[in-house]
């Protein structure tokens, strides 16, 4: 019979470590306690309040991630899977942690302890990779922590496009299989729809659109709704990477054949785009979203005056219509650039759609849908989204910008101003990248 150890606390006894005996508390229960209440303050102030499930050192993942901001309810089992606390995740932690705390306290403000928080895991994270060769989930946890902590930060998109493609290398190492389940699968749920919307503002094919990436990965969990948007819309970065590349020559030679096709191409994506949404409402068997008689911002309301704030079910299904309202006019946009190099396209010819729409309706169309963007804001803008519903804004606000700076009419100053009190908005969360990841990069080509 094995003679219980007084000496062990109970901490290190469930946890199974070894315990140094130093009273009141052991140097694992110190630590434990201390990361334990930066890991928290993320999920606290990260996910919204609907969503926020009670962590603690014993939460293990065995469920399907119910937005893709779950990933965070993870970090307390990596940090301290292996027994020994990781101390690149536990830097990265305590950056976002600190981040957080010093953006609440001193709103829109440079603080020296939050960027040195950020520079000391930047660094650690840094020597993993490049000395040490590391090559774990603790890592891509790493890499995410540090990527919010950027969206919390006034700078370029440069880091951010960094740590992105880091994350997108190791995913690929790892591979479609490895990523069906556990922590893995729940950390890529988390980084997959950055790595798509980044892949639509770089213009560039992406791993993620291939069959193994869309069906493995989701074999064991069905995809959520957001998810299986992403399977539809992850193979159109690829073509609009071929747009670019074919309308760059196309003043060499003829290319009739070519543009028409990728024109019927983009004409398909928006079909499978329709199919998908009138599958999922009539699944749904309910109204996603609806508009609301609630009182919006002093900060953006007199700017949007055609319509009332629109509502949704959940955060979900808001992340879902903004964005595939934001993919449509993307679609839309290609098919202009497209037929403009196309004679045989007329204004008044129809694009072969379920819902057949004319070529010379297209920017109004587009318009209508960047309004609808702008008016869902108010829903994934309130204090009880956490940082999770403001910071998932960006990509659909984006196209909406763009859209609206293509407009001749007076639709462009109108919804310019409102996407730019919704950047100020973000900025006062926190989001101090909004106003560079809105204004300065571009999705759209002309």
């Amino acid at each position: 019979m094995k003679v219980k150890n007084k000496s062990v606390c109970q901490t290190c006894r469930a946890r199974k470590l070894g315990c140094d005996g130093n009273r009141p508390e052991c140097t694992h229960f110190v630590d434990i306690h201390i990361y334990n209440k930066a890991e928290k303050k993320i999920v606290r102030n990260y996910v919204p309040q609907d969503t926020v499930t009670a962590i603690s050192n014993e939460w293990i993942c065995t469920k399907q991630p119910r937005i893709c901001g779950a990933w965070v309810e993870v970090l307390p089992n990596l940090r301290n899977g292996g027994g020994t606390p990781d101390l690149v995740l536990s830097a990265a932690i305590e950056a976002l942690a600190t981040s957080i705390t010093t953006q609440k306290l001193h709103p829109n403000s440079d603080n020296v302890e939050s960027f040195q928080s950020y520079e000391l895991a930047l660094r650690s994270l840094r020597k993993s990779v490049v000395v040490d060769g590391r090559f774990d989930a603790e890592l891509l946890a790493s890499i995410m922590c540090l990527s919010l902590v950027e969206l919390m930060m006034p700078s370029t998109s440069a880091a951010l496009e960094a740590h992105l493609k880091a994350a997108g290398q190791l995913f690929q190492a790892y591979g479609p299989e490895a990523c069906s389940g556990g922590i893995l699968h729940t950390l890529f749920a988390g980084f997959r729809p950055l790595l798509i919307f980044e892949a639509f503002q770089l213009r560039q094919p992406t791993f993620l659109a291939s069959t193994s990436w869309t069906d493995v990965p989701f074999s064991k969990f069905s995809a959520s709704p957001m998810q299986s948007l992403l399977n539809k819309a992850a193979i159109i970065p690829s073509l609009m990477s071929q747009s670019d590349l074919l309308l760059d020559k196309v003043h060499q030679a003829n290319f009739g054949f070519e543009l028409k096709d990728l024109f019927n191409r983009f004409a398909d994506a928006l079909i499978d785009l329709e199919r998908w949404e009138m599958d999922y409402c009539q699944e749904a068997d309910r109204w996603c979203y609806w508009p609301s008689n609630i009182a919006v911002s002093p900060a953006t309301e007199h700017y949007i005056s055609y319509g009332k704030p629109l509502w949704y079910t959940n955060v979900t299904m808001a992340n879902v219509y903004t964005n595939l309202w934001a993919i449509r006019i993307i679609c839309f946009s290609e098919l202009e650039r497209l037929a403009a190099h196309l004679p045989s396209c007329q204004v008044t010819q129809d694009i072969p759609l379920l819902r057949p729409l004319k070529l010379k309706h297209i920017h109004t169309y587009k318009t209508a849908l960047a309004k609808q963007i702008c008016l869902s804001m108010e829903y994934l803008l309130r204090d009880e989204m956490g940082l999770f519903g403001p910071a998932s804004t960006y990509f659909p606000l984006q196209v909406a910008y763009e859209t609206f700076l293509e407009d001749e009419g007076t639709m462009r100053k109108e919804g310019v101003a409102f996407v730019q009190s919704v950047v100020l908005r973000l900025v006062q969360k926190g989001l101090r990248s909004a106003p560079v990841l809105v204004f300065t990069r571009r999705t759209l080509r002309v």
